[in-house]
């Protein structure tokens, strides 16, 4: 299963798999529930073995059959990226799972969205630390020897407390967080404007010389573009018109390349 991002880009993904002898499908919301329930079959008998959909089947959907998750499509919630991976985690029902014969499941990544979204793993369910303490501490008071102590009901307690979900997200690992930054001579690359030579902006009728000023610097680190030395008052000028004329957004730079490499390759 595979979870695209745009309707007509999954539609586009789905029929370039087709062109390369994939039995590829895609779903969406416009698609009426005799359609959807005709692909979802030949999805389940094997006939159709890639399925694109687009914020159609995020939750809510049990295909036992499905063995790899790919993510093409970002998301900032922990929670929405955990049920799209889980529908490649669905089980048999009628059987057992030792016999469910699914001992693991793929999951490719185009978008880095695990490194912010970590799942929960094994290790973070079963080591709480307090759990730990807690269990040293009773077998301690059992060895005193001098005090009664109920150590059947300290390690019960202690369980307890390796399964407070609760005091493990207390103490769960603070989440590290990055900022991305951007090379202006790549961007430029990217908008088809040449920085490196000799470039001559003139505003109010007059050229702009001399070192890029203060207020152009913030600018352009406010939009997280590398700041490099030398960087001059007209190059400065250009970057931050690309950058108005983009919705102050650098990503926005990045897209609309893409969109126009698209455009001349046919897309």
């Amino acid at each position: 299963m595979i979870f695209f991002f745009f309707f007509r880009s999954s539609e586009m993904l789905s029929s370039a798999l087709q062109s390369l002898g994939i039995n590829s499908a895609y779903l969406s919301g416009s698609h009426d529930s005799i359609q959807r329930k005709k692909v979802l079959d030949d999805f389940s008998k094997g006939k159709i073995t890639h399925l694109v959909n687009c914020a159609l089947f995020t939750e809510g959907f049990d295909e036992p059959s499905i063995q790899q998750i790919v993510m093409a499509r970002p998301t900032k919630s922990r929670s929405l990226f955990a049920q799209m991976v889980g529908r490649g985690t669905r089980l048999h029902a009628s059987k057992p799972i030792d016999q469910n014969g699914k001992p693991y499941m793929w999951l490719t990544e185009f978008n880095y969205t695990n490194t912010k979204h970590k799942l929960v793993t094994a290790y973070e369910l079963f080591s709480s630390k307090g759990y730990e303490e807690a269990t040293r501490e009773a077998a301690a008071k059992k060895n005193q020897g001098s005090t009664q102590i109920d150590f059947l009901a300290s390690l019960k307690e202690a369980n307890a407390e390796r399964f407070d979900v609760k005091k493990l997200v207390e103490k769960a690992r603070k989440r590290e967080y990055g900022f991305v930054t951007y090379d202006p001579f790549a961007l430029s690359d990217l908008l088809g404007i040449d920085l490196s030579g000799e470039i001559v902006v003139k505003f109010n009728g007059r050229e702009l010389t001399g070192p890029a000023t203060e207020g152009q610097l913030k600018v352009l680190k406010r939009s997280s573009i590398e700041i490099p030395e030398n960087l001059t008052k007209s190059q400065a000028s250009i970057l931050i018109d690309q950058l108005a004329k983009n919705g102050w957004r650098t990503e926005n730079i990045l897209v609309n390349a893409e969109r126009s490499l698209l455009k001349e390759r046919g897309f």
